[in-house]
């Protein structure tokens, strides 16, 4: 019988107001909470609540068959719990039915991996805190970093954490001849299970829920369906990522989405040849578990890059350095409004307005400072100016 894990993930893209130069020095506030909130009260009532009540029904109908995992950064958390209470908790009762497995990540979908160990396990440790806040349980031993990315420097952070299972990109070049459709463990962490999506499946799987309205019901995922349902000489695992935010609808409209997914989910549990699991039902098989070789990083390409960052991008490359080298002086700060300034500068959607080829979904407007790469770059950076000044105060006194 082959399996689905379906993870769904989700982080509130939350940009910065417009910094100018001249206010570097002020310390005005760095985001508009007023846009923030309205914002974050549009999404919980267009995307997660109807979300959260489709995984709700389908998981009582199937009496419990219906096991998912949901990826929800700490900082999208706070702003749904002191914002837009009641899809708060649509998460808790989601975690309460025992099927919803709240996967570990970064509180921020930070870059801190790649930059800086010790803002990394500190991104990791806040966002644990802020899933048994929402759960009332232990927070999940499986791992997604911030656009998937891995290597063994990475497994010996996650090793080091107690973390068992990683989720990550199956790159053609890192696995050969071996298949994305299996668990495997690094070879030099062997207690760290790996999950492997395959890039080209994954970009079929969500192409029906990027489709435009007159294509949405194309041979496409129908043919994605047969092939999960496929008999093979052994049982395969299907990793596959859908971002929260592709299953919006508008204010008193049905989404096409909703009914995709709704319609897949009703006909997979329904057949003999699936079954649902969460990674955390297969950390502990004993047998048959190969082992890859992870000493690169693995490139993130494909369908599911949730992240547009490009080290060869000096725009991103400036300001992560820039970012992270106040690391230090974060360990001498104990004000928690400093700590939350600073998980929200670290959330990659700051950076990802920097990438060349960022398509932003929404008219650009004169004054908006991320209307172009350069703009978001130079806004960030006069941010980061203020905030490092802000740091130095608060040390010295």
């Amino acid at each position: 019988m082959n399996k689905i894990c379906l993870i769904l993930s989700l982080h509130q893209s939350l940009p910065l107001r417009p910094y100018r130069f001249f206010e570097i020095g002020d310390h005005a506030p760095y985001r508009d909470e007023d846009a923030l909130v309205k914002n974050t009260s549009s999404l919980a009532h267009c995307s997660y609540l109807p979300v959260n009540q489709l995984l709700l029904r389908h998981i009582k109908n199937s009496k419990n068959q219906l096991r998912v995992a949901i990826y929800l950064s700490g900082l999208t958390a706070g702003n749904l719990e002191k914002y837009a209470e009641e899809a708060y908790d649509s998460f808790r009762q989601l975690a309460d039915t025992g099927c919803v497995e709240f996967l570990s990540g970064t509180f921020s979908w930070s870059l801190a991996s790649l930059f800086e160990p010790a803002a990394f396990l500190r991104q990791m440790n806040d966002h644990r805190q802020s899933m048994e806040r929402l759960t009332g349980r232990r927070a999940s031993d499986v791992f997604i970093n911030t656009g998937l990315y891995y290597d063994n420097r990475i497994g010996a952070l996650l090793t080091g954490a107690g973390m068992e299972g990683v989720i990550t990109e199956g790159d053609k070049q890192l696995l050969g001849w071996k298949s994305p459709d299996a668990l495997y463990s690094d070879v030099r962490f062997p207690g760290l299970k790996m999950f492997f999506t395959s890039p080209e499946r994954n970009a079929a799987f969500l192409q029906p829920f990027s489709a435009s309205k007159d294509q949405k019901q194309s041979g496409k995922f129908r043919t994605i369906q047969e092939e999960f349902q496929a008999d093979g000489e052994d049982s395969r695992l299907f990793n596959l990522m859908l971002p929260y935010n592709l299953l919006s609808q508008q204010k008193g409209q049905a989404s096409g989405n909703l009914h995709l997914l709704d319609h897949f989910l009703y006909t997979a549990l329904r057949s003999p040849a699936l079954e649902f699991c969460s990674p955390s039902d297969l950390l502990h098989l004993r047998t048959g578990i190969p082992a890859v070789q992870t000493d690169r990083m693995l490139p993130v390409e494909g369908g599911n890059n949730f992240l547009i960052y490009d080290p060869d991008n000096d725009l991103q490359q400036e300001a992560l350095t820039r970012l992270y080298e106040m690391t230090g002086k974060m360990g001498k700060i104990t004000d928690p409004a400093i700590w939350h300034e600073w998980n929200f500068l670290q959330s990659s959607c700051h950076i990802e307005y920097m990438a060349n080829n960022y398509c932003n979904p929404e008219p650009a407007q004169a004054s908006d400072p991320c209307s172009t790469p350069y703009g978001a770059f130079i806004n960030f950076m006069n941010v980061l100016n203020d905030f490092n000044l802000k740091l130095d105060q608060h040390i010295k006194y």
